[in-house]
């Protein structure tokens, strides 16, 4: 790690850094402060020293006073310092700036190297992240060329869908070649030059807005319900997302009081982001459970039509999510404990649980072959009430009954009835039609899975 920064501070004991040495590990350090003040030192001290991770200043700046702080090195700073030292131990080892006896602003500048053996400029704790992130990179270009061969065995079915999955699986594996890139760099440069800085922080925002935008967009059943998202629906996604990413990199880069801020502006839009997909899928399954028991009252199977496979998929999708969030709650709660020193751990169990929740989702929404659930099936032309329900879990008795007919292709299924608003002039659209799969016969471009179909008018004939 190579650093030269300043700052000002009045503070009784500063911690300006903390790096993980192996044995013979090397600090190139030159401090110089401003104005000159009477003792204030450079202090260096192993986590097997310190004992502890929080430092109470009173009896730092004691032990300081009296010999008894034992810390590797405790140096005073006269106007400036300039040394070398040769790490007799491997340990984490925190660096820190005091002036225990003056209240005065001092301004530090710092310029200094702290390397491990080998020219290796990473810590400990980071160390392994560039192998890391070269495995996951060919992982999941192994993957996505699995995926690439199921999208050309499937190239018929032109769904937008899939194509934004795609994207988003793009995204992914060259974010990770980025990381890879990045962090192989910093071990054996020790530099963070401004522009690969600026293309990091690019990749990382385009990363979260199609990670989380997936998961949004499935959730609201575009091109899987809905061929379209209403106005409202994208000015909320775009918007949670917005502040959730703008929230996320500020957190990277403050260090500041205002960091808890912005920790809580993060908290509160990644919760806002949970109920969004939790409740567009409950009410998506609502739905479709709705229908099911409208064609079960039409004396057919609900179960065997493509209606029944839609139910399925937003089943399946709420089980990846939840999945998803439960282990990332887990990893939060581990890295706090137990991970600080050893932050590559950190993004290992983050890494690994973002690839788990888009498996999950490339594998629900797989392309496939020619089958029902990509079919229009005809209309009845008897209405059948939608029922009321709460509830979107289906049991067994609900789709059940006697003498009720095997849907086949082309059977006609009840659709639900459109009902106007009274106050505005549109239609609240059902979200039940299945939609064909385009073939050599259907030209039509861009269609989804399933969409609404647009509502009858008063001046038709």
């Amino acid at each position: 790690m190579i650093e030269d920064y300043s700052f000002k501070s009045d503070g009784d004991v500063i911690q300006f850094d903390m790096f993980g040495f192996k044995k013979e590990g090397t600090i190139e350090m030159k401090i110089s402060i401003d104005p000159y003040i009477s003792d204030v030192y450079y202090v260096v001290c192993s986590y097997d020293q310190l004992g502890s991770r929080r430092i109470n200043a009173d009896k730092f700046c004691n032990g300081l006073n009296d010999g008894t702080l034992g810390c590797l090195i405790q140096e005073p700073i006269n106007w400036s310092y300039s040394g070398n030292y040769t790490i007799p131990k491997e340990d984490f080892y925190f660096f820190f700036v005091t002036s225990c006896y003056s209240n005065s602003e001092i301004n530090y500048k710092f310029d200094y190297t702290l390397m491990n053996p080998g020219g290796e400029y990473l810590g400990l704790g980071y160390i392994p992240l560039p192998n890391m992130y070269i495995s996951f990179t060919v992982i999941l270009f192994v993957l996505f060329f699995v995926w690439l061969i199921n999208w050309i065995t499937h190239r018929s079915q032109k769904i937008k869908l899939h194509k934004f999955l795609t994207i988003t699986f793009i995204v992914i594996v060259v974010y990770m070649a980025s990381m890879a890139g990045y962090w192989k760099y910093q071990s054996k440069k020790g530099l963070r030059p401004i522009g690969f800085i600026v293309y990091i922080v690019i990749i990382d925002v385009l990363y979260q807005f199609f990670f989380f935008a997936s998961l949004l967009l499935i959730a609201k059943g575009w091109s899987i319900l809905n061929q379209k998202l209403e106005p409202r629906s994208k000015r909320a996604i775009v918007a949670v997302l917005v502040f959730f990413i703008l929230f996320a990199e500020l957190l990277v880069f403050t260090k500041t009081l205002i960091y808890f801020l912005y920790f809580f502006g993060w908290l509160v839009t990644y919760f806002i982001i949970l109920r969004m997909v939790f409740s567009a899928t409950e009410q998506n399954k609502l739905t479709l459970k709705s229908h099911l028991i409208m064609i079960r009252n039409a004396n057919i199977d609900p179960v065997t039509t493509p209606i029944f496979q839609k139910y399925k998929l937003f089943k399946h999708f709420k089980r990846v999510f939840l999945s998803f969030v439960i282990l990332q709650i887990i990893c939060y709660v581990i890295s706090f404990l137990f991970l600080y020193f050893y932050p590559w751990i950190t993004m290992l169990l983050f890494v690994i649980v973002d690839c788990i929740m888009m498996i999950g989702v490339g594998w629900t929404f797989r392309l496939r072959s020619f089958h029902p659930l990509f079919e229009e099936p005809p209309a009845m032309n008897q209405q059948v009430a939608a029922p009321p329900l709460t509830n979107s879990q289906i049991m067994q008795e609900e789709l059940t009954g006697q003498q009720l007919t095997p849907w086949q292709n082309g059977m006609a299924l009840p659709r639900n009835t459109y009902n106007q608003n009274q106050n505005q002039n549109d239609y609240e659209l059902s979200p039940v039609v299945v939609v064909q799969n385009p073939s050599e016969n259907n030209q039509s471009k861009d269609v989804g899975l399933a969409f609404q179909m647009p509502p009858p008018k008063d001046n038709q004939n």
